[in-house]
């Protein structure tokens, strides 16, 4: 079976969508995202784990393939991951059917609009107050005084997606695509104003395996430590790396560093922490959630902005920069759960 085209239309995919997909060909299979992918005349397809290759599936064998939990792509377009973490739909036919319009949005869209110091102070505060409570701001000069937001950035994202309340810009931003995120994550003009973690961290490892889990497990707050990307991974259920991550002022990294005794470097089968200062203050930079600053912040909810920090994941490792778009899209299901 010739596979190059299937090739072509997962570029096409790439292309229109913005998508990153890993793909290569073996003699019989496709193997996309880490998937192996085989014909449907192959003997292989009776294993339920493949996806299946076709030039084309009907609307009704595409349904029942999505209920059985089964990826498949055609050369009419279709592509479905069903083995993934954050799965994945996507029709070219009917993207580009309707292209004109998301096309239009995007453009509109700056990313930097949102993902800027200013912006995800106030996605952040959105994403994570109840739709209820946000009903409760009779308007957005309230909301920003509430939590010492920037009023001219909120009213500019209100006017650029068309939002007539607080409540209705939680909604639009949870309609922005994933892919509309994924993009805008790692536009280089998100740099600007912000001090990527990886940049400026730098690894510490401890001789003490009891002096390094109390250094785990202390309370954030008293040592000035705010978790940076790896925890909020963690967190969020994409790492299990025992490494960690703290944003400090360099004042406090000093201390952090005596009182822990945390050596600089790395040692192998040693967990390590990564110690980073950014360039501005934590709160210019965004990295501390805005919650902070009011009591409505309960023991068991990140002191991080967790947007900030899925941005952060986009400049570490390949295996931190896998699970970014899987972070992002639980952030936006934990927030819709929450309209």
């Amino acid at each position: 079976m010739d596979l190059k085209p299937y090739l072509k239309v997962l570029e096409q995919i790439e292309t229109q969508t913005g998508a990153s997909l890993s793909k290569r060909q073996t003699k019989t299979a496709l193997i996309i995202n880490g998937q192996r992918f085989v014909s449907r005349q192959d003997q292989e397809v009776s294993n339920p784990e493949y996806g299946i290759i076709a030039r084309t599936i009907g609307a009704k064998a595409a349904n029942h393939l999505i209920e059985a939990e089964r990826s498949f792509l055609t050369l009419d377009g279709d592509l479905y991951l069903a083995k993934t973490d954050s799965r994945l739909q996507i029709n070219l036919k009917r993207l580009n059917q309707t292209s004109s319009r998301p096309k239009k949005l995007r453009q509109s869209i700056s990313p930097t609009l949102i993902v800027s110091p200013y912006g995800l102070s106030i996605a952040d505060i959105l994403f994570r107050v109840n739709s209820s409570d946000l009903q409760n701001f009779r308007s957005g000069l309230s909301f920003t005084k509430r939590y010492a937001l920037v009023q001219a950035k909120l009213s500019q994202m209100m006017t650029s997606l068309k939002a007539k309340s607080v409540v209705d810009l939680k909604k639009r931003l949870l309609d922005l695509s994933l892919d509309w995120w994924a993009i805008a994550l790692r536009d280089p003009m998100t740099r600007k104003r912000m001090t990527p973690f990886f940049d400026v961290a730098q690894p510490h490892y401890s001789n003490s395996t009891d002096r390094f889990n109390e250094f785990s497990s202390t309370a954030l707050e008293s040592d000035g430590l705010i978790a940076g990307p790896l925890n909020a991974a963690r967190d969020l259920g994409f790492l299990r790396s025992k490494d960690s991550s703290y944003w400090a002022t360099e004042e406090n990294v000093h201390k952090i560093k005596r009182k822990y005794q945390l050596i600089p470097g790395t040692k192998l089968d040693t967990p390590i922490c990564y110690l980073a200062s950014p360039k501005r203050t934590l709160v210019d930079e965004s990295i501390t959630s805005r919650l902070m600053a009011t009591k409505e912040i309960d023991a068991t909810s990140p002191n991080y902005n967790s947007l900030r920090a899925v941005w952060d994941m986009g400049f570490g490792d390949e295996r931190v920069q896998e699970v970014q778009v899987d972070c992002m899209s639980k952030l936006i299901e934990t927030a819709r759960n929450e309209i």
